[in-house]
């Protein structure tokens, strides 16, 4: 059975993890990276994020994340999860 967010899971798992800061100055250089290193798959990240924000809000959501490998805790900048992933979509629609 294949996961059901493989992009994001790359991206929170791989750019996001707990030791993201030994790696980015922060989470958009993360998001950016990420971006960088996957063109490919940023269409398939950004459907991604619209089929999970659909399905999960709120404790659900944090702990889906976190599953995925997400070890950034937005709260600690004033954000929701929910917020977060308003900007990680910004930051993958920006052009390259």
């Amino acid at each position: 059975m294949s996961a059901p967010y493989p992009s994001l899971e790359q991206l929170f798992g791989g750019y996001l993890h707990q030791d993201y800061r030994a790696e980015h100055e922060d989470v958009a250089s993360a998001v950016r990276a990420y971006a960088k290193d996957n063109p490919a798959e940023i269409a398939a990240a950004l459907l991604e994020l619209e089929r999970l924000r659909k399905t999960l809000h709120g404790p659900k959501l944090a702990a889906r994340l976190e599953r995925m490998g997400l070890a950034y805790d937005p709260s600690a900048a004033g954000e929701t999860h929910e917020q977060l992933l308003d900007r990680v979509q910004e930051l993958l629609r920006q052009p390259r």
